[in-house]
């Protein structure tokens, strides 16, 4: 048998169904899951297919969207590190309030994940619920005498009740931890400066 044949017929194996090497195409369902944390409206949840063998979630919500009238979105393309979520049924993330769209993973197991990765490399598994929570980078608040200090960080606050709290750490350059005289108000960093933000106790 010639090359060519020898290639043809390896070919044919490979996309013949029931052979070892056949790829599964079978739709894999997932949940989508939309919070707001800020405005503490009820989660909407909605259900789609990832179709494509190892397809991406932006695929999956593309095809949301599309068989959906009550599920948008849009997101931007960074040249550095690709699509991200820009706005969800017409809510959208925005610098001067220090909102954004955070992409969650609650797996079969029930366990919650921050995947490292963005709408356009994330490889959804079969019953992931996709968790999309509007939330914001870190809230503030100026006290009269203190100046400003941490509210909230990632949509997790501190707590009178609880005694918790975001306390302000620096390591810097020399690796040395400090904790400074002062708040985010007024610390100054410096050149490779590590800022630290911890939930911690009183």
């Amino acid at each position: 048998m010639t090359m060519p044949a020898l290639l043809s017929a390896a070919l044919m194996l490979l996309l013949l169904p029931g052979t070892s090497w056949a790829v599964d195409r079978k739709p894999a369902p997932i949940t989508v899951v939309v919070e707001n944390t800020l405005l503490g409206t009820a989660p909407l949840t909605y259900t789609t297919d990832v179709v494509a063998y190892r397809g991406i979630l932006l695929g999956a919500l593309n095809r949301l969207m599309n068989s959906n009238q009550n599920f948008k979105f849009t997101y931007t393309e960074d040249p550095n590190y690709g699509p991200y979520l820009e706005s969800v049924n017409g809510v959208a993330g925005n610098d001067k309030d220090h909102t954004y769209w955070e992409l969650l993973v609650k797996k079969s197991d029930g366990q919650i994940i921050r995947p490292d990765v963005g709408i356009g490399c994330y490889i959804p598994s079969v019953n992931d619920h996709i968790i999309l929570r509007f939330t914001t980078w870190f809230t503030y608040k100026k006290d009269p005498k203190y100046g400003s200090y941490l509210e909230s960080v990632n949509g997790v606050a501190g707590n009178g009740k609880d005694l918790t709290y975001w306390e302000l750490l620096i390591k810097t350059s020399d690796g040395h931890i400090i904790s400074p005289d002062v708040g985010i108000g007024c610390y100054i960093p410096s050149v490779n400066d590590h800022i630290i933000l911890r939930f911690t106790t009183w």
